[in-house]
């Protein structure tokens, strides 16, 4: 199993292609125990696209993150787009307009960040919850832990 998935895509007429979305729509069927789309429930993406055109597949991420969300899955909400693909890199292979390099490395710490949030949110409940029993934390908003006047 994975923490997360960098979804890079094309565009296909405004949309994902329609590779992934076959592909995606089987595996959402796989999940074992029978639960609706429990194969994705939980697990977590970021979408970025590439494309010869100007837009760079910007149309398309739309698309992408509705149909992931859809299926349970906690999509990161950055994103990044790089239109002129063929002519985009350098020679060291390195993406020639900051400002796209920027969106595409926020859009990958934001996937790292929600991914360690989601892997670790059991543990983190368990600890929040294990400290309201010992009366570190409140119940309810303006409510005093015992013990603490």
């Amino acid at each position: 199993a994975c923490d997360g998935w960098l979804i890079a895509g094309p565009e296909y007429n405004g949309m994902p292609t329609p590779l992934f979305i076959n592909a995606i729509t089987w595996a959402s069927r796989g999940d074992p125990e029978g639960v609706a789309y429990g194969t994705f429930k939980g697990k977590v993406a970021a979408v970025v696209s590439a494309s010869p055109g100007a837009l760079g597949g910007l149309r398309s991420l739309r698309s992408y993150k509705e149909l992931l969300t859809n299926l349970g899955v906690v999509v990161a909400p950055a994103s990044a787009a790089v239109g002129t693909a063929f002519k985009a890199f350098d020679e060291n292979g390195s993406l020639k307009d900051k400002h796209a390099d920027s969106l595409l490395k926020m859009s990958i710490e934001q996937l790292v960040r929600t991914s360690r949030h989601e892997a670790n949110r059991d543990v983190a409940c368990k600890i929040l919850d294990s400290l309201k029993v010992k009366g570190f934390l409140p119940g309810e908003y303006g409510t005093v832990p015992p013990g603490s006047s």
